[in-house]
């Protein structure tokens, strides 16, 4: 059953990443979506949550240069029983942060993640 639902997930996840949004900030979080499940989902990590931070983005808009744009995320996750290096294994993890960057001439780029 557990197999089904972690399966059910990343099939919305995909449909969510390849639907044609209008929103900017669906946009972005659309970009950590696609960057989690291509680095995180298919080594066994699971997203729980995913929220757009409006506070955090207001407070980094005066490190911006003319004409950029910022979004930070906060994510959940829980990590494989198997996970290597510095994260615990099975074990879920809050505020996950993601900065995001983009101009008037580029689309949304992740410029920082990590715990936060």
């Amino acid at each position: 059953m557990k197999k089904y639902i972690r399966f059910a997930g990343i099939i919305v996840a995909v449909a969510m990443i390849l639907c044609s949004c209008g929103s900017s900030i669906k946009s972005a979080e659309n970009t950590v979506r696609r960057e989690f499940f291509w680095k995180w989902t298919l080594r066994g990590y699971e997203l729980i949550d995913i929220e757009y931070d409006a506070e955090m983005s207001r407070k980094m808009l005066y490190d911006l240069e003319d004409g950029e744009d910022i979004a930070v995320f906060k994510t959940s996750f829980r990590t494989p029983h198997n996970v290597r290096g510095s994260l615990s294994p099975d074990h879920v993890y809050t505020g996950w942060s993601w900065e995001l960057k983009r101009t008037k001439h580029s689309g949304w780029k992740i410029v920082n993640y990590g715990y936060g």
